[in-house]
This record gives C-alpha cells, sequence and structure tokens, in this order.
C-alpha cells in the first residue's frame, strides 16, 4: 500500500497524507487508500501530470479504481484522520476552494512538536491509464500482476500558487499480500477464531523499484514481452523523477473489534503512536521527512554538502573521505554528489598536494538551483543509492468461515434437539412414574 509519483520536473511535495482504511469482506483484508497531496511547482508549468504507481490491480473491465475528491476537508468520514494523533483542523473554504490542514511535526528527538499548516486550492485532475498501455490490450493483464500505472493530468499550473489533490484508490485486487494466519490456543477459538494478517507499506522509491522486479520477471513470458517493454518504458524513464515529500505521514486505520502488531519500521520512517478517531476506530500512525531524514534525499544531501564546504573548507579544502566522515553520508552518495556539484561549478576542484574540495563563491539562490538541477540529471538519479522505508504490521481481528459456521450452527442444532429430547424423555419417565404409582395405588385400595 503506498503511492509513487514521478514527474518530469523537480516538483517538491510539502505533505502527502497517506490513509489507509481497513475493511473486512468474507473475513479478507480490504482497503481503501486516501491520499492528500500538497505542493506548489517552482514555475510555470503547462500540461502538467502526475505519473503515478500503486503496487495494487486498479484496474477492471477497463474501470480504473481512482477517484478525486472535489471538495476534501469539508466533513466526511475521511477528515477524521486529521482528528487524532498529528492531525488538527482540516477546513475547506468553498469560496476559494481551498483545502487547509494542520499537522505536527512530531519528530524523533525533537523535545517540542512543532505545528504547521498546509493549504492548497484543490486540483480536479483528469486521471486515466497512460496512451502506451490504452493501446495495449495486454497490458491491464501484466498490470493485474505488477502493479498499475496510471496519470493525473493536471492542466496548467502557477509557480506562485499552492495546490492540493485528494485521491481515493480503492484497489480490486492487492498484490504480494500474504494468505492469513489462523491463531491458536485462544480460549474461545472454536466459537471466536481469531486470525492474523501481516500488512506492508513500501515508499515511494520502493514501490517504483518493485514494479521493475516485478516488470522484469514477467517479461519472461513471451507473450508478455512487447506489452511489458511498453511499461517498463513509462516508469523507467531517465526524465521522470519519483517525488519526495517535505512531511510524509501515514495512518492505517483498523476495522472495528480488530488490533494491530507494529514491527519496528525499516529505514526512513518513525512509529508515532495508535490513536482513536472520534468514530472509536483505531488508527496507528507513522511519519517521515526529508529534514529528518536528509541523506535520503538528493536535494537535501547535496545541500548539505555544499554547506558544509562551505563553512569548513575554505581555508582548508577537504577530501571526499572527510566530507564523508563528517556529515555520516554512504560514500558512494557523498563521492557522486561532490562530483555533480564540481560539473555544475557549485564546488571547486583543489589537486595539490591531494585531491580535494571547497564550495565554490555562489550565493545561497544559486547554490538550490543546483541543488535541485541534480535531481533531474539521469546519472545521479541513477547513481543514488536510496534507502527509502518498509512498515510490516500485523492486523487481528475475529472471523468464522463458512465451514466453521455450518459447523457451529450444526453443533448448537445438536444441543438444542438434545435439551428437548432429554427434556421430553424427563416428561415422559415421569408420566411413565406416574402412571405406575396410581397402578400400585389402585391395587392397594382393592
Amino acid at each position: 500500500m503506498c503511492l509513487a509519483c514521478l514527474t518530469d520536473r523537480y516538483t517538491p511535495i510539502k505533505m502527502m497524507g497517506e490513509y489507509m482504511f481497513l475493511h473486512l469482506e468474507g473475513g479478507v483484508l480490504h482497503v481503501r487508500e486516501v491520499y492528500d497531496i500538497f505542493f506548489r511547482p517552482l514555475n510555470d508549468w503547462n500540461d502538467a501530470k502526475f505519473v503515478c504507481i500503486s503496487p495494487h490491480d486498479l484496474v477492471s473491465g477497463g474501470s480504473l479504481a481512482v477517484t478525486m475528491v472535489p471538495t476534501p476537508g469539508a466533513g466526511s468520514d475521511d477528515d477524521n484522520v486529521y482528528k487524532a494523533g498529528t492531525g488538527r483542523d482540516p477546513t475547506f473554504d468553498p469560496d476559494t476552494g481551498r483545502f487547509s490542514v494542520r499537522v505536527e511535526r512530531a519528530t524523533p528527538g525533537l523535545f517540542m512538536p512543532t505545528l504547521a499548516t498546509y493549504s492548497g486550492t484543490v486540483i480536479l485532475p483528469t486521471i486515466q491509464t497512460p496512451a502506451r498501455t490504452q493501446q495495449d490490450r495486454i497490458s491491464p493483464a501484466i498490470m493485474m500482476r505488477c502493479g498499475t500505472i496510471f496519470e493525473l493530468l493536471l492542466g496548467n499550473l502557477s509557480g506562485q500558487t499552492d495546490y492540493a489533490i485528494r485521491l481515493v484508490v480503492q484497489p480490486y485486487r492487492l498484490l504480494g499480500l500474504p494468505e492469513r494466519r489462523r491463531v491458536e490456543d485462544i480460549a474461545n477459538s472454536e466459537t471466536n477464531p481469531s486470525w492474523e494478517q501481516e500488512g506492508s507499506i513500501y515508499s515511494p522509491h520502493l514501490c517504483r523499484l518493485n514494479i521493475h522486479r516485478l516488470l522484469h520477471k514477467a517479461r519472461e513470458v513471451t507473450e508478455f514481452a512487447n506489452s511489458v517493454a511498453n511499461i517498463q518504458t513509462i516508469v523507467g524513464s531517465d526524465r521522470l523523477v519519483t517525488t519526495v515529500a517535505n512531511r510524509h505521514r501515514i495512518l492505517v486505520i483498523l476495522p472495528p473489534n480488530s488490533s494491530i502488531d507494529r514491527e519496528t519500521p525499516m529505514g526512513c520512517i518513525w512509529p508515532v503512536g495508535v490513536f482513536t478517531l472520534p468514530d472509536n476506530r483505531r488508527a496507528a500512525e507513522w511519519g517521515g521527512d526529508t529534514e529528518t531524514y536528509w541523506m535520503d534525499d538528493i536535494e537535501s544531501a547535496s545541500r548539505e554538502v555544499w554547506n558544509y564546504l562551505s563553512k569548513w573548507a575554505s581555508a582548508e579544502p577537504k577530501t571526499k573521505e572527510a566530507v564523508t566522515a563528517a556529515l555520516g553520508l554512504l560514500h558512494t552518495n557523498c563521492s557522486l554528489i561532490i562530483d555533480a556539484l564540481h560539473e555544475l561549478n557549485a564546488v571547486e576542484e583543489i589537486r595539490a598536494p591531494i585531491l580535494s574540495y571547497r564550495a565554490a563563491t555562489i550565493s545561497l539562490e544559486q547554490r538550490d538551483l543546483v541543488c535541485r538541477e541534480l535531481v533531474t540529471k539521469p546519472p545521479v538519479i541513477k547513481g543514488f543509492y536510496k534507502t527509502g522505508f518498509h512498515i510490516r504490521y500485523y492486523v487481528h481481528y475475529n472471523y468464522l468461515t463458512t465451514r466453521e459456521q455450518r459447523r457451529l450452527k450444526w453443533n448448537r442444532f445438536k444441543q438444542k434437539w438434545a435439551f428437548w429430547l432429554a427434556l421430553i424423555g424427563v416428561i415422559l419417565t415421569a408420566c411413565a412414574l406416574l402412571h405406575c404409582i396410581d397402578n400400585v395405588v389402585t391395587q392397594l385400595r382393592r
């Protein structure tokens, strides 16, 4: 469960809210996913488009299981995700069409959480599958196995305006979901058996990598090869950059009468807590952002490298190894960034007595432009190692299968009739006993 948004230009997302409403159908876990996206383009953007990747099957009979909400924050059930945990005060202004929320930034190690407001004019995008997949009859079958690609056509956007989008995704099938497992050793397991279902959430980066892996496997099937190549052309394009969120908020909302076990998440995310929504449902929350995990973001990491060289390498240029040790970056990422900054004249190279570097004399505005340019350079995108995150959790719930319901009904039927048969037997025995007593009394009178 996750969503990767790809664009052909650097487009930072200010806040990404990812809310998964779990529900049970026939004892099987299903999900309704709600995504709130707040962003502002750096410049005017004509014919803006997001290419989105979902790890699940969203296409059935030519119908795409993705819709948009024109009035987020207007008081629907989905807005309850901002009334617990780190969320606060969702609002929608019908006059301006602006959607606003407030979210705490409860970063690990931060003693006092800060409250940030995110607001934007609501966009109603055109949602469609890419033209390449529309013209290919085999593509839907591939996406049923590997995940779905769809586009959000956003129109012409202004670099001076904040925007907001609320998407609702209702997968036809959750791909890769493990089988549920019955939990034994429960005292009342015969009448109320407990089940355990594992779920996972991947970062956008890992989501994109995962669909590549599955497409590569699907390509081994001869009749799929050409169609897979069409899809891989889209998700593997060097022109498309996976967007990152300055603030990432994730909630898993549980079905009634269920509980959750959260494992320690891997990568750039932290557990916030388990909370109760206004309707008494339970919700588990995780959080992440590029300020805390700057080492996993090209723009943030390159800015930190330049800042370090500007502050500490002016008088004594630093080697790549020294910068790596000082910042705690992966050496491959640090080396890649320094070389890229040097190519764009943001870093100066000193060859003697040893190869070392210092920041070039440029303004902070120029620094930001250079760091953002790195995000869209194919060699940097390809060479930069991202960690991302992987969240695992287990939902516990009670459920009787059809077979168990029949068996339980039969057992209750047998118990019921055994009771009535026993009662009838007692009555008949009592009647026979009374008849015998009556006979004895009659004989004695004679």
